[in-house]
């Protein structure tokens, strides 16, 4: 699913060990998330996208849908993507699952992220912060 320039494209992948080396590098992942999320995306229950630039590789997307009683979500769980330059690489992201959402009918979009800054990149586009806090027992 490429953006509209398709300079930066969102694909689907399967799960290899560069995808946890890769994720490491987030400030907010755990080795406790990674092996979440390679269980989730191994057995299908989360999804995973190879994030190219030009056709070279820039990153990966983890991401996943919650059912809910009035419909569903897609929701980012860990996105680690290297700059682009010249080019808003948390805008073509919210483009492309704005326009995945649209397409399936989701009800909503959310993005998992303890980083001030992409959770304000995402509130300049609409976004709102509306769920939970965590703390660790």
């Amino acid at each position: 699913m490429g953006t509209r320039a398709a300079v930066i494209r969102f694909d689907p992948a399967t799960w290899q060990d560069r995808v946890a080396d890769d994720l490491r590098l987030m400030r907010d992942v755990s080795e406790r998330d990674l092996t979440i999320y390679q269980a989730a995306v191994e057995k299908s229950h989360f999804r995973l996208f190879r994030v190219t630039a030009w056709g070279e590789f820039a990153g990966w997307v983890i991401w996943s849908i919650d059912k809910e009683p009035d419909g569903f979500s897609l929701v980012i769980n860990a996105a680690a993507i290297l700059p682009v330059p010249g080019h808003d690489v948390t805008g073509a992201m919210f483009d492309a699952f704005e326009a995945m959402g649209r397409q399936t009918g989701a009800r909503t979009l959310r993005a998992w992220t303890t980083r001030p800054g992409l959770r304000r990149k995402l509130e300049t586009r609409g976004a709102q912060t509306r769920f939970e806090m965590e703390y660790e027992l």
